[in-house]
């Protein structure tokens, strides 16, 4: 639309298709950067999640090590009893998490979704358990007695 003035100088009042084209362009760039880091973020909370919830076991287990005199729960019924956790906690996907006790040890471990974090390869005291693969994305806590 072009509108005349006082001085019958002609005004441009619209954008032309080249404008808006450009316009266009950068926001789809805009919005496929966007997309492509908020992507893997689903499973990053989740794997934050597991070692929260591994976290909050190993601390349970040591002050069920302290209660129950020297020894860690077999197992986690026993553990559940001293009262130092609540609920067996179960991950995202609803799978429960794995721990192996002998009394004097233990080890809990959870497969991650990303590659990064496993750290089942620290230790060579049978807490890789799981998996022969040293590049295997499980992590793990053990006793800390």
């Amino acid at each position: 639309m072009l509108k005349i003035d006082n001085k019958m100088k002609i005004r441009k009042l619209a954008f032309s298709l080249i404008e808006i084209v450009v316009v266009v362009t950068i926001i789809a760039i805009m919005v496929a950067v966007a997309v492509a880091n908020f992507q893997g973020m689903n499973t990053r909370s989740r794997d934050a999640r597991k070692i929260e919830d591994l976290n909050a076991i190993q601390k349970a287990m040591e002050l069920a090590y302290d209660k129950l005199g020297g020894n860690y729960p077999a197992d986690v019924s026993a553990l559940l009893t001293t009262g130092t956790l609540e609920v067996w906690p179960v991950t995202p996907q609803g799978v429960a998490y794995s721990l192996s006790s002998t009394g004097t040890s233990y080890c809990v471990c959870i497969w991650m979704e990303t590659n990064k974090g496993g750290n089942s390869t620290q230790y060579d005291d049978g807490c890789n358990h799981l998996t022969n693969d040293p590049n295997a994305p499980y992590y793990c806590v053990k006793n800390q007695q």
